[in-house]
C-alpha cells in the first residue's frame, strides 16, 4: 500500500486542515523535532489526533529526531552577523555546544545556518573563541554550526532526543526517524533507546 505523508507544522495548524488532509489521502504525518520536542508540540498532535477521530482514518506519526548535527544555542532574537566584525562564541557570547571548544584554534573556518554564514576563528581558550565574520546574516536559535579540520564525533542522540523517545509511546508515535546516519552504530544506538523507552 503506498502512503502519504506530510509534515505536521504551521501550514497544517488547524483541525478543519488536517481532517481534509486525511480525507484526501494522507496516511501519516511527520514531525520535525530538530528546533522543539514532543511535549512543546502537543497542541498540533492532538490536533491531528481530533481529525483523526473525526476522519475515522487513523494516521502514523513519525517523529524526525534531532540526531548528530552540532547546532547553536538558543537566541532571545535574531542576532545580526556583520561582515568584518568579530563575534564572541562560548562563555559570555554566542551559545555553542561546549564539546566544540577544545577544537577550536585560529584560522579555523566555522559555518552556521548549512553554510550561509562563515566565521573564521582568530583566537581561542578553554572555554571560549573569538571569530571574524567573513560572510554574515542573521542568525535565529538552534542553527547548524560546523567546524572545518575537526573529527568530533557528536553521540547519535541528543538529551532531547532521548527525552522525546521517553514519551513517544504517550503522544502515539508508530515511527523514529534518525538524521545523520553514520554507521550500524547509530541505529544500534536508536533501537536500544527505544527497547529502554519501551516505544519499540
Amino acid at each position: 500500500m503506498l502512503k502519504i505523508y506530510g509534515t505536521l507544522g504551521p501550514s497544517c495548524d488547524s483541525v478543519d486542515t488536517l481532517e481534509q488532509m486525511l480525507d484526501l489521502g494522507m496516511t501519516g504525518m511527520r514531525l520535525n523535532l530538530s528546533h522543539t520536542g514532543l511535549k512543546q508540540a502537543e497542541e498540533l498532535v492532538e490536533k491531528l489526533q481530533l481529525a483523526a477521530q473525526k476522519s475515522g482514518i487513523q494516521p502514523d506519526l513519525l517523529i524526525d529526531m534531532q540526531g548528530p548535527e552540532l547546532r547553536i544555542g538558543t537566541l532571545p532574537e535574531p542576532l545580526t552577523l556583520e561582515d568584518g566584525s568579530e563575534v564572541l562564541l562560548g562563555e559570555g557570547g554566542l551559545s555553542v555546544p561546549a564539546m566544540i571548544l577544545p577544537h577550536l584554534f585560529p584560522g579555523q573556518k566555522i559555518l552556521l545556518d548549512d553554510g550561509k554564514i562563515l566565521l573564521q576563528v582568530r583566537s581561542a581558550a578553554t572555554d571560549s573563541a573569538r571569530a571574524e565574520i567573513l560572510r554574515g546574516g542573521v542568525l535565529t536559535s538552534r542553527k547548524s554550526i560546523a567546524l572545518s579540520g575537526s573529527r568530533l564525533h557528536p553521540p547519535t542522540m541528543t538529551e532531547r532526543d532521548l527525552e522525546n523517545i521517553a514519551c513517544a509511546r504517550a503522544f502515539g508515535v508508530t515511527a523514529v526517524m534518525q538524521p545523520f546516519v553514520r554507521s550500524r552504530a547509530d541505529l544500534d544506538a536508536v533501537r536500544a533507546a527505544l527497547s529502554e523507552a519501551d516505544a519499540s
